[in-house]
């Protein structure tokens, strides 16, 4: 999503746009900031949120506790043990809902790569088969 990757180009200590990333927990009510700051309107809040906090780094970094981040990186609060025994289930769930896509991804086998349409590279039999075709004139 667009807005993610540009809200971590401009607070890149609180927002990471690669979801395979380490994240941080973000201060409880950074939306506020970000809509006092003119960043996101209230309605964008809950979607980009939402994409944001149930990717799998996010909810890791959830799960191991810990401070939480402004938008600036400086510590706001910390994870309560409720919110990281959530993250915990969320994380089952999240991995469970991987290795089913892992499974269905073998039983209905590789995607067949598509055509390659790079040349094909010539081997020694096709050089040795154009040098006799250019001795005999183009007669192979």
């Amino acid at each position: 999503m667009q807005t993610l990757a540009a809200l971590a180009e401009l607070y890149p200590a609180c927002f990471v746009a690669d979801k395979s990333r380490p994240h941080r927990p973000l201060k409880r009510g950074i939306h506020r900031d970000l809509t006092d700051r003119g960043i996101l309107r209230p309605e964008e809040c809950p979607l980009v949120f939402r994409l944001y906090t149930m990717r799998r780094q996010y909810q890791k970094a959830l799960a191991a506790g810990g401070p939480r981040v402004d938008l600036d990186g400086n510590m706001d609060g910390e994870v309560t043990a409720e919110e990281i025994e959530n993250a915990r289930r969320v994380m089952v769930r999240i991995n469970a809902q991987m290795k089913e896509r892992q499974r269905a991804a073998r039983e209905q086998g590789a995607p067949k790569a598509p055509p390659s349409e790079a040349p094909r590279r010539l081997g020694l039999s096709d050089l040795q088969r154009a040098a006799i075709e250019r001795r005999n004139g183009g007669a192979p």
